[in-house]
């Protein structure tokens, strides 16, 4: 393997360094994903991260990072998956923020985006989900969600009319372009969805919805039996149209001491509709199916595998979720992503050694991408995230020899 570093000029006219090692490649972006969530062997595991909040790029800004640049293209990662999703479950407070994605997930027409209360530093907003929420005005992170759009049987029949999958609307006018363009791709794609969990907390409010699984069970049927629908029929055009490689299902139904709801309630309200879903997606050839969930979901994965998921991320440090004990636990049955704690990233070169030590033990074994267990926070240095990016770089490619 060539060891040495080939001096380039970014287009920010700045001189970096290229390890060759990492251009000599023999899997583009897509093989690459595939045989690792397949856990077959790539020639390198993916070398991507999870994200960055905001106020974290705002600092790096000062630290060295040439804004207009992405951190990715800057330190020469690869893109995180996110780029590579047909559709969004992002729930903005800032329409202009939103990206776009092809596929359109969101109600139809949208809520009319409302401003309610602005004190200079906060905003009170009402989104295009039909959300009321309080954010920050700038570098905003999670907002202080204040009321729902669903409380009653009435409000969901009148808020689904404007969840309806056959609008044409939900796909652009050049989705045959794009569909061409997407046959001929070296990346892997995806789509992104709520989960059975995500989305009726999303209507209702966690308060309402814990309350309405034992008050009103007929209320979050119905609202899960539409949202099942909902998905299958958005995933039908895609799949006629895309071989896709992967679907991730966003749930964040965990704390640092386990679930919000207990095995009962998952699997009475969320289990058929995960085997359904899952069920319909491996029929139409999509075999990687991935949960985002935060917090300690330790005694949530033997349900999600039960619902028909085989992944799941960000896999939190610091919320008991250990990686390596995940493997030895699930063996082949679970991809993890993840897994490397954010705080050690705060504390400099030698804390970011030690966490790294897992890493020569996970990689071999396949089915794991190395990632960040959240967003970096701001607390990070840049030079800390370099060093980082250098450290697991170098072990990503050991492992690969």
């Amino acid at each position: 393997m060539l060891d040495k570093a080939l001096p380039l000029s970014n287009r920010s006219g700045r001189e970096i360094s290229i390890d060759l090692s990492i251009m000599f490649t023999k899997m583009n972006a897509r093989e690459r994903f595939n045989a690792v969530t397949h856990f077959e062997k790539p020639d390198r595991v993916p070398n991507e991260d999870f994200g960055y909040w905001d106020e974290t790029i705002e600092r790096w800004y000062g630290e060295g990072l040439p804004r207009g640049l992405d951190v990715e293209e800057y330190l020469g990662l690869d893109n995180r998956r996110e780029k590579y999703l047909l559709s969004s479950i992002f729930v903005g407070a800032f329409p202009e923020r939103e990206e776009r994605r092809p596929i359109y997930i969101a109600p139809m027409p949208k809520y009319g985006y409302k401003v309610l209360e602005d004190d200079g530093e906060r905003i009170v907003i009402v989104d295009t989900w039909g959300i009321k929420k309080m954010v920050r005005k700038s570098l905003p992170t999670i907002p202080k969600f204040l009321d729902f759009p669903v409380k009653t049987m009435k409000d969901f029949e009148a808020y689904k009319v404007r969840l309806d999958p056959r609008d044409p609307e939900r796909f652009p006018s050049n989705w045959p372009e794009l569909v061409q363009k997407y046959k001929v791709r070296d990346h892997p794609l995806g789509l992104n969805f709520v989960g059975f969990f995500g989305h009726p907390r999303n209507l209702m409010g966690l308060t309402n919805l814990s309350a309405a699984y034992v008050r009103d069970p007929e209320l979050v049927r119905t609202i899960l039996d539409h949202w099942c629908d909902f998905l299958i029929e958005i995933s039908k055009k895609a799949l006629q149209d895309v071989q896709l490689d992967f679907v991730q299902i966003w749930e964040d139904m965990a704390y640092n001491r386990g679930s919000l709801i207990s095995p009962r309630i998952f699997k009475e309200f969320m289990t058929p509709y995960y085997q359904r879903l899952t069920r319909f997606l491996r029929e139409n050839g999509v075999d990687v199916i991935l949960v985002d969930c935060d917090g300690d979901v330790n005694d949530l994965i033997p349900l999600f595998l039960e619902g028909g998921a085989n992944g799941i991320y960000p896999l939190e440090v610091r919320c008991n979720v250990d990686p390596v004990a995940l493997r030895k636990k699930y063996g082949k049955r679970l991809i993890l992503s993840g897994g490397i704690d954010k705080f050690a990233l705060m504390n400099g070169p030698e804390a970011i050694d030690a966490e790294l030590r897992k890493l020569p033990e996970l990689l071999p074994l396949g089915g794991y991408i190395p990632t960040v267990d959240h967003r970096v926070p701001a607390d990070v240095s840049f030079d800390n995230y370099k060093y980082y990016v250098k450290q697991k770089t170098k072990l990503i490619l050991e492992a690969s020899e």
